[in-house]
């Protein structure tokens, strides 16, 4: 029964370690301007599911990309908020 229960243990830490690792490498970006934090990440739209895609009109595919932008305004004592934002590139 302590071989079945620290065989478990170990386990669950490998999984955590495992999930965490898999965070940090398709981690998120973050780039902060004052109050505002801008949030991006870049996939491969087959990350994207299928109603979420159709509803945008994206094609879900392995070779094209997909990038997610999101701007948070910061407050001291508060959580941050999403805001609209107009981006623009060259």
């Amino acid at each position: 029964m302590k071989m079945i229960r620290l065989a478990s243990v170990l386990f669950a830490s490998l999984l955590c370690s495992v999930q965490a690792f898999a965070a940090v490498d398709r981690g998120e970006q973050k780039q902060v301007f004052g109050q505002y934090e801008v949030h991006y990440i870049g996939l491969t739209s087959s990350f994207l599911d299928a109603e979420t895609a159709a509803a945008y009109d994206i094609e879900r595919s392995r070779k094209l990309g997909y990038l997610s932008i999101s701007v948070l305004k910061t407050a001291p004592d508060s959580l941050p908020v999403g805001v609209q934002a107009t981006l623009t590139g060259c």
